[in-house]
């Protein structure tokens, strides 16, 4: 089983480790500086009462200390022995001249080689008035079991911690391996769907985070689902429409490059160049819709009178169409913090349909409120056929070849639906008055 560190399993066990390595390391040398302490207290405390005992019921006229007070030896301060176990050879040598000096004032703690107790052994001297004597009490133990109970406390934490490590590590690698099992599932799924179908969607696992990771990464998927729907409808559309003026000018070119008539060969340049044109319109419209979704947050803002701006685009589009015979009137004023380009677009798409369909007026209506600002567009023209109301504004949407007074595209209200929506607002359809033709309301945020 690799520790891989680069994957987040491995990071996770790693760091997991590292951490339980470092607490319970510290945690072991707590507990041994503690339980080592205390066994030190523990010894010295038995040697003080022992001492204690000794001075509570030692009899100077005769002194002697019994068997049941293991090593022991009273001394005075001069170094005198009072009295001793029977099992020290040689109590006078106990303590040094320094270590009795010291005893005589204080307690005294001296662990060391003692004959009768063994190469470790321990010592407690302390100073103890006797019978109204000043005198030192001297007792021993051996250390061979307490030098074995550190020894068995080491050995048990230094076996004992890296283990429980090991084995809370495996633990943690199998804990976070199940845990991210359902994020390997995800993922597979993820790839299949890319790979084969984009209908399926990923599991919700049990987990409460990752079932909201796939509900999340479910709806994305929703989303392009949709997205792309709507991509390859337009492709479809685009490609149905393309088809026709294509195979035009094709027909059209053929004819002309096999007729040897004149006035055959203008008719055909002249079809030519009507589909051409067409086809350029076609070309810019779509275009204009596939960079509509692109992110236009550094295109320049700035605040707009569309009165101005609505006056300035009907002049041009009169001028390109200098034969019809549409008047546009303006009524109102407003002022919208937008993109000038694309409120030129939108306004100029909207008097461009009017105009197509209008018999003999157009009328611009703006309305600003505090929130708002409201273009409508109306004119004497037939109106939108029931039927098309509702999808007046999707792509290649056109009236009944019979209803229409000019070719095109079906593109021009998509133009203008896509762009409101970049700028976060409304367009709807109707017909109806002032005139009783078509009626188109835009509305914008005011800011």
């Amino acid at each position: 089983m690799a520790l891989r560190l680069r994957s987040l399993r491995g990071r996770l066990v790693a760091l997991f480790v590292l951490g339980l390595a470092v607490v319970i390391g510290g945690a072991s040398t707590a507990i041994y500086v503690t339980l080592s302490a205390q066994l030190d207290r523990s010894v010295n405390d038995r040697l003080t009462e022992r001492a204690d005992d000794i001075a509570a019921t030692l009899d100077l006229t005769q002194p002697s200390i019994g068997e049941e007070n293991g090593f022991a030896v009273v001394l005075t301060p001069a170094g005198t022995v009072v009295t001793a176990s029977s099992t020290i050879r040689k109590p006078a040598a106990v303590l040094s001249a320094a270590e009795l000096a010291r005893a005589a004032k204080a307690v005294v703690s001296v662990d060391r080689t003692v004959a009768g107790l063994g190469a470790e052994a321990r010592l407690i001297a302390q100073p103890e008035s006797i019978g109204g004597q000043d005198l030192v009490v001297v007792t021993g133990i051996p250390l061979e079991t307490l030098v074995e109970a550190r020894q068995r406390l080491l050995t048990t934490l230094a076996v004992g911690g890296p283990l429980l490590v090991l084995l809370l590590g495996v633990g943690a690698w199998f804990v976070v391996t199940a845990t991210l099992r359902p994020v390997r599932r995800i993922s597979r799924e993820a790839e299949e769907i890319s790979r084969l179908d984009l209908g399926r969607r990923l599991p919700e696992p049990a987990t409460t985070e990752l079932a909201q990771l796939s509900r999340t990464l479910n709806a994305m998927l929703d989303r392009l689902g949709e997205s792309f729907e709507r991509e390859r409808a337009f492709v479809d559309d685009a490609s149905h429409e393309l088809r026709t003026p294509i195979a035009i000018l094709r027909g059209e070119l053929e004819l002309a490059s096999a007729s040897n008539d004149v006035d055959e060969l203008r008719r055909a340049v002249v079809s030519a160049l009507e589909e051409s044109v067409r086809l350029a319109d076609m070309a810019e419209g779509l275009l204009v819709l596939a960079r509509s979704g692109v992110d236009d947050s550094q295109r320049p803002v700035e605040q707009i009178e569309l009165g101005p701006l609505v006056a300035s685009v009907s002049g041009r589009i009169e001028r390109v169409d200098a034969g019809a015979t549409i008047s546009v009137q303006i009524v109102g004023h407003g002022t919208v913090t937008g993109h000038r380009q694309w409120l030129e677009q939108i306004v100029g798409n909207l008097l461009a349909n009017a105009r197509r369909y209008a018999d003999s007026r157009v009328l611009v209506e703006i309305v600003a409120t505090a929130d708002a600002v409201t273009i409508t567009v109306s004119d004497d023209g037939p109106g939108f056929p029931e039927a098309l109301l509702d999808t007046a504004f999707d792509r290649f949407t056109q009236a009944d070849p019979s209803r229409r007074r000019s070719s095109g595209a079906g593109l021009g209200l998509a133009i203008v639906s896509a762009l409101i929506e970049l700028q976060h607002g409304e367009v709807a359809a109707s017909n109806g008055p002032p005139y009783g033709g078509g009626v188109v309301t835009v509305t914008l945020p005011a800011r």
